[in-house]
């Protein structure tokens, strides 16, 4: 159980202990954030009993569908991103198709063995949106279990989240981002900090 917050900023949040009551804070920030741009990731380190809690300036959808032995597959992920926090990586890069390349081609080739694709990156009147699609071959044509798919989206989620999330961190206070992330760390600290005092 989380006994203390160990600190809080603007798109990270740390406590000692493992937060039992996960399904309440995310309630909470569901309900702070009322679908503006935002997202939420909690993560447990085992060894140095620590849980982060990852803000992000996105929202991100997940599919699901069924495999042949009904086991849900995370098929895809599409992630709608803050336009002024996406702008300025897109720009660092040169253009969309240079996101892809310069920022996902790398890590695809390290960490998903050709198993997930992003076609594309689409530029919106207020956001940027793309999609992460999961196929079920690997490298060397070999087929992709469930668990390994499951297991690759949702890493290539977190690599994501914390990409945007760094940028977002540096950005100026007068973004719109900025604004949503400081106003949600600090609703988010607090609620974790009191939902874990009521199971003392």
């Amino acid at each position: 159980m989380a006994d203390l917050i160990l600190s809080v900023s603007r798109t990270v949040i740390q406590a000692k202990g493992k937060i039992i009551n996960q399904k309440g804070l995310h309630e909470v920030f569901d309900e702070a954030c009322g679908g503006r741009l935002a997202s939420m990731h909690l993560s447990y380190n085992k060894k140095e009993d620590i849980t982060k809690i990852l803000l992000s300036p996105c929202r991100v959808v997940e599919e699901f569908t069924q495999d042949n032995q009904g086991k849900q597959l995370n098929c895809r992920t599409t992630f709608i991103v803050d336009k002024s926090i996406m702008h300025d990586i897109i720009k660092e890069c040169g253009d969309k198709d240079a996101f892809i390349e310069k920022v996902w081609m790398p890590y695809k080739k390290a960490r998903t063995e050709d198993n997930i694709a992003l076609p594309a990156v689409f530029e919106k009147a207020d956001c940027f949106s793309f999609e992460l699609l999961s196929c079920s071959l690997r490298k060397g044509s070999k087929k992709a279990t469930t668990a390994f798919r499951n297991r690759t989206m949702g890493a290539a989620k977190v690599f994501f989240l914390e990409l945007f999330a760094k940028r977002a961190k540096d950005a100026k206070k007068s973004k719109p981002s900025a604004r949503l992330l400081d106003e949600l760390s600090m609703i988010i600290g607090e609620a974790a900090y009191d939902s874990e005092k009521s199971y003392q």
